[in-house]
């Protein structure tokens, strides 16, 4: 090797000095991507925290919901409640008025002036009426009893067969003395006279004639 030349010496330092600058600028460059790095690690614990405060928040609200829900369903519970003592005190008012209709009603019959026939022309059985009927079977006395009257109204209108009934009852009407008993209960417990409970059964056998005749 010629060490008077001069290019032995430069060459060499020429690539020393290449190698330290690249390896300055390598470290240069390996320094920006720590700090990169390193700000991004710091980025990321900084999201992570937001993410678990961001959980923490979801939680609250999720425990603030079903509070809610449970408030809202013993709410309603209590409507429910409410509502059923309502039904109850309606029912309680119903079964009252039921009860105060029952005994109005039952004084009214046996208020002084009551009638178990009614109306004009033609007359009709009242609820009393009704009742005395069903005691003493009027129904049936009457369609017993019709058969054998019916054919003397042909052609009679129904004013005429009335006025023969109530005449017939008390006239020609021969009770048993179980049926004389029936009647004088029936004007007892509703406080009518014996005529009251004659015109009752002179209704039912109007009635029974009538539609014998209308057939």
């Amino acid at each position: 090797m010629d060490w008077t030349n001069p290019l032995v010496f430069i060459i060499p330092g020429l690539a020393a000095l290449s190698a330290i600058v690249y390896l300055a600028r390598w470290m240069g460059t390996k320094d920006e991507s720590i700090n990169v790095i390193k700000e991004s690690i710091s980025a990321i614990r900084e999201s992570t925290n937001d993410i678990k405060e961001s959980i923490s928040a979801i939680k609250e609200s999720t425990n603030v919901i079903k509070e809610s829900i449970s408030a809202i369903r013993e709410s309603t519970n209590d409507i429910k409640e409410s509502i059923s003592a309502i039904e109850g005190g309606l029912n309680a008012i119903k079964d009252g008025q039921s009860e105060m209709h029952a005994d109005v009603k039952e004084l009214l019959r046996r208020f002084p002036g009551a009638a178990a026939v009614g109306g004009t022309s033609p007359l009709g059985l009242t609820e009393i009426g009704e009742s005395i009927s069903e005691i003493l079977d009027a129904k049936v006395w009457a369609e017993k009893t019709a058969p054998d009257i019916a054919p003397h109204f042909k052609g009679k209108p129904p004013y005429d067969v009335q006025e023969f009934c109530m005449d017939f009852v008390r006239r020609e009407l021969n009770p048993t003395e179980d049926f004389v008993e029936k009647m004088k209960f029936c004007a007892y417990e509703n406080t009518l006279p014996m005529s009251q409970v004659e015109d009752v059964l002179a209704v039912e056998l109007r009635d029974a004639i009538l539609t014998i005749l209308a057939d």
